[in-house]
């Protein structure tokens, strides 16, 4: 058993964001891809469950790997000996699974972190492809995914997770109270543009120190402070409220961010998240925090007990 003792905030809160028109239209033609390239890896291997493989919710990084060794068991032995058709129809195959792999990724960042991270994540696909990787010059001359990039283009700022922290900032914007932001290495930098662009003072710690940047944040030089990383040092901030960008992914996670307040109890605590299965698993982590644990007497502290 493991205890954990961190202050409790005075206010906690999940925000669900809905999902957007826009985000509508990419699920539909991202959905259109994965099918279309499923069709072509059931074909190859009979063993493969068509349904599965076009069900994001069945796939993530580990389910990926068991297809790729699925696939890779059907390599002819001695690629010398075999035919030129063989071979061909194996490369497809292993090709086909590359492009797939692509596609789930930058499904995934775009529903997790934003269309900024899947205009990003293209970006790195166009310096891939510059390289002479072939599934990336597929990826990208796919009509649906040009689409897609073109839908991400136009609503870049308009990610119903960015307009629900803007909704957030905006009403404590003018109370004096100091702001936390968990992000990720993917958004930091991006959510602190944006944050600047609202009127708000921000600035990025990276390595999870930032010493000078939480003292003027304390001074009120800086009105938030985005970590793409647990923060190494304690927070220790009267007035402070936190805002989870990026749901926790596990319960350690969010745990070390918890911990990471010190004695100070922050004000308040928001988790966004967005209306979707991709992000809704993850609000499970979350949602016993504020009910399981058993305040001690005189001390305003919270303390865990779990296995």
């Amino acid at each position: 058993m493991k205890k954990t003792v961190f202050p409790a905030p005075l206010k906690f809160k999940h925000l669900g964001a809905p999902i957007s028109m826009a985000l509508e239209e990419i699920e539909k033609l991202f959905l259109e891809i994965l099918r279309e390239h499923a069709l072509k890896l059931r074909n190859f291997n009979q063993m493969l469950s068509f349904e599965d493989l076009c069900d994001p919710s069945n796939l993530n990084r580990m389910e990926l790997e068991k297809l790729r060794i699925s696939l890779e068991m059907y390599r002819p032995i001695e690629m010398k000996m075999m035919d030129s058709s063989t071979k061909s129809v194996f490369y497809e195959a292993i090709g086909t699974f590359w492009v797939y792999e692509k596609t789930f990724h930058v499904y995934n960042d775009c529903f997790r972190l934003g269309f900024k991270r899947l205009l990003d994540r293209a970006e790195e696909y166009r310096q891939q492809e510059i390289s002479g990787k072939d599934s990336a010059k597929r990826l990208l001359r796919m009509e649906k995914f040009k689409e897609i990039l073109s839908i991400a283009e136009k609503n870049v700022d308009e990610y119903p997770k960015l307009l629900q922290l803007k909704e957030v900032v905006s009403d404590y914007h003018y109370g004096f109270i100091n702001k936390v932001i968990f992000a990720s290495n993917a958004t930091a930098p991006y959510i602190k543009d944006v944050l600047n662009k609202w009127g708000l003072k921000a600035e990025v710690v990276k390595n999870g120190k930032g010493i000078k940047n939480l003292e003027k944040l304390k001074s009120g030089d800086l009105n938030c402070l985005v970590y793409p990383s647990v923060p190494k040092i304690k927070l220790e901030i009267d007035r402070l409220m936190i805002i989870h960008y990026l749901l926790p992914k596990n319960r350690e996670d969010m745990n070390q961010k918890n911990e990471c307040n010190g004695s100070i109890a922050p004000e308040l605590v928001y988790y966004i998240y967005l209306k979707h299965f991709l992000d809704v698993r993850f609000k499970k982590i979350t949602e016993n925090w504020p009910k399981s644990p058993r305040r001690k007497k005189g001390q305003g502290i919270l303390d865990f007990t779990y296995d």
